[in-house]
């Protein structure tokens, strides 16, 4: 697996690895921060073992035997039909479970993808673009689609007082500023019931889509920073 190393405006060294040297109960925190309150029913510890069998990808601030701040990870979907997340995700949206039966017959990839809220934006393009190497590297060829998990959150809950029927607004914002441009290039997205402000969602996008989304998010960030 690849080990790149980027440093962040003289200020940190960030190591991108694999996960030989990765803590279990930290990715399995990160997992846990990225399934939200569902993961209480599920067993988190199986997912960590995809996680840990998969082309994965970690950040790393602290050297390498410190807990990652993100992870992501490209896991095949013979390799998770069986799990306890894969059949929630069938289960949770009847639309998305059609839409999975529908492309079953080419080469999927569950792409799970987590961090901690301060690592900066600039790092995630290049953690795409290795764990999509080591992907194609492990099954021989590229994946037709990949499923991405992800979430938004309620930024406000307002009432128009001034309205006779009192219409109530809620702003969503992305907790991943990829999932904008991810979302942009889907072939399918959809969204969950809120729960305590917290929404969760899933983009269906295909190998084409993903890389282009990945080039609109260097373009972006080069525009900002």
């Amino acid at each position: 697996m690849s080990k790149r190393r980027i440093e962040e405006e003289e200020e940190s060294d960030i190591d991108i690895n694999s996960t030989d040297s990765v803590n279990f109960h930290a990715l399995k925190n990160l997992l846990r921060q990225l399934i939200g309150e569902d993961a209480k029913a599920l067993n988190l510890s199986a997912i960590t073992d995809l996680v840990l069998e998969a082309p994965t990808t970690t950040i790393k601030t602290d050297g390498k035997e410190s807990d990652p701040y993100a992870f992501l990870s490209a896991i095949n979907f013979k390799d998770v039909k069986s799990n306890d997340y894969f059949k929630y995700i069938h289960k949770s949206d009847s639309d998305l479970s059609s839409y999975l039966n529908k492309i079953s017959n080419k080469k999927n990839a569950l792409l799970l993808s987590e961090r901690l809220i301060n690592m900066p934006i600039q790092v995630i393009p290049a953690i795409y673009k290795i764990v999509l190497e080591e992907a194609e590297k492990s099954e021989g060829t590229k994946y037709d689609n990949y499923l991405i998990p992800s979430r938004k959150y309620e930024v406000n809950d307002e009432v128009d007082e001034n309205s006779s029927k009192r219409i109530k607004t809620v702003e969503v914002d992305f907790y991943h500023h990829e999932d904008k441009f991810l979302e942009i290039n889907a072939k399918f997205f959809t969204k969950l019931e809120g729960k305590h402000g917290i929404i969760q969602t899933f983009i269906l996008i295909d190998h084409q889509g993903l890389e282009k989304a990945i080039e609109q998010l260097e373009e972006a960030i080069a525009a900002a920073f």
